[in-house]
């Protein structure tokens, strides 16, 4: 007897029927009868009886019935405890992230996941998209996360998402309240944007680029080390800044910046790891995490597609 053919026997007793039994196990009808003829067969006698189309327990089909019962019982039990186990020997997660993935974007993702895998001992890596890169090359970092699609070829690269790039303004810019702000007339401000290597601002250098515009044009006042302090510039000054929404999430939601609401573009969230090393069970595990918690999220927001996500600039308006 094999456990397959028990759980089409049990499934077929407690629907009533083969045809249900068939339907709820996702095979044909015909395999559901061969599955209880091999039961019969091995053990020369009948379980179900056929008269008047219907299929009632004879006196050994009593019996399978009840130790069947258990022996799925015993088995369930078994496939939790192994795959306990297994969760049990993860191992150690070593993630790197760009700035903005790590400080605002994954937090909320790293905590659930961490809840669910207690024993799992995590490790976060901070640092700019080459950093984060060159971690995952030399494996100090066991996976990377990005806010943009790495090209090299070394690397496998997995598109997770994609976020919302808008341009804000503090209350005390000219631009404040106003919605007829366009592409050509962003020159017209002073700006103040993330160091070299934050790849939200290379991808609104790309933006830009498709506008018409040079970089020339743009008078950076000053690059700062991390998004919270291009945050609190703008929101206390009178320059402009490009910025990745949910970094600006808390302070639009306040009033204390406001949004250009015809300057924006995506950009795409993408997990990291190394071209021909396997990954890390816990590796694994927290990609799969994301993979299935954005695609649920994907059902309900835009800017968070697991599927079909954009990897480019949408074209400026």
């Amino acid at each position: 007897m094999t456990f397959e053919q028990l759980r089409v026997f049990l499934e077929i007793v407690r629907s009533g029927s083969f045809t249900k039994a068939a339907a709820r196990l996702g095979i044909s009808q015909a395999a559901a009868s061969a599955a209880v003829a091999a039961l019969e067969t091995r053990y020369k006698t009948h379980f179900l009886d056929r008269k008047n189309r219907q299929d009632q327990l004879t006196p050994a089909g009593h019996i399978l019935l009840e130790e069947g019962e258990k022996l799925q019982a015993g088995f369930e039990a078994f496939r939790s405890r192994l795959a306990q186990l297994d969760q049990e020997h993860l191992g150690p997660l070593r993630l790197a992230a760009s700035q903005t993935a790590l400080r605002y974007w994954l937090p909320p993702l790293i905590e659930t996941f961490a809840r669910q895998h207690p024993q799992i001992e995590l490790s976060l890596h901070e640092g700019s998209t080459t950093q984060v890169a060159n971690a995952v090359a030399i494996g100090a970092a066991d996976l990377g996360v990005l806010e943009q699609e790495w090209g090299e070829s070394d690397f496998v690269v997995e598109r997770l998402g994609t976020y919302r790039l808008v341009v804000v303004v503090g209350t005390r810019h000219p631009w404040s309240g106003r919605a007829d702000i366009e592409w050509k007339d962003l020159p017209q401000s002073d700006w103040v944007s993330q160091q070299h290597g934050a790849a939200h601002h290379e991808l609104f250098t790309q933006a830009l680029a498709q506008a018409g515009l040079l970089p020339s044009e743009m008078d950076h006042i000053v690059r700062f080390p991390s998004p919270e302090a291009v945050v609190s510039a703008v929101q206390h000054g009178t320059s402009a800044a490009a910025l990745p929404e949910c970094a600006v999430a808390s302070a639009l939601a306040t009033g204390a910046l406001w949004r250009l609401p015809d300057v924006q573009l995506h950009g795409t969230w993408s997990a990291l790891s190394y071209q021909g090393r396997p990954l890390a069970p816990a590796a694994r595990a927290f990609l799969g995490f994301l993979r299935d918690t954005l695609a649920q999220e994907a059902l309900g927001t835009h800017d968070t597609t697991a599927q079909g996500a954009r990897t480019a600039a949408a074209a400026p308006r």
